[in-house]
């Protein structure tokens, strides 16, 4: 069997999910095609991609169009605009939260958001409004 490339800059972590456990792989060195391609030669449903808009976004890939391509094989989101509010620096979360409602996702998005206010409850509040306003939740 042929060796899996796993880029050097990768991470798999693993949870529970309803019993079972679900690997995550990360990977910020590699659009779209190259972690489909990953997954298949892995070939286990356990194992899904944690898909991180700030980097994709930073590395110039269409986040959007990334996003509707791996459809169910994300198992998870990670939200960031570098040291902005959500929704106040270089992302545009709307065609983001357009394709990850056109795949039918309806799991978690874990923040990793700037502190601006020094009041890191506050911002963590007003950063989750911002995501539940993009998704039509509040």
């Amino acid at each position: 069997m042929a060796r899996i490339p796993i880029p050097s800059r990768a991470s798999l972590k693993c949870y529970d999910c309803e019993g079972r456990q679900r690997f995550l792989l990360k990977t910020t060195e590699f659009s779209t095609a190259p972690n489909v391609e990953l997954l298949e030669r892995i070939g286990h449903d356990s194992v899904r991609v944690y898909y991180d808009v700030g980097n994709s976004n930073s590395r110039g890939y269409d986040v959007a169009g990334e996003i509707r391509f791996l459809k169910d094989r994300i198992a998870c989101f990670h939200f960031k605009d570098r040291d902005r509010y959500l929704g106040e620096g270089s992302i545009q979360f709307e065609p983001i939260a357009a394709a990850i409602k056109t795949i039918g996702y309806c799991g978690w998005i874990v923040m990793e958001t700037a502190n601006p206010s020094q009041d890191p409850v506050a911002d963590a509040q007003r950063n989750g409004t911002y995501i539940r306003r993009l998704f039509g939740l509040g």
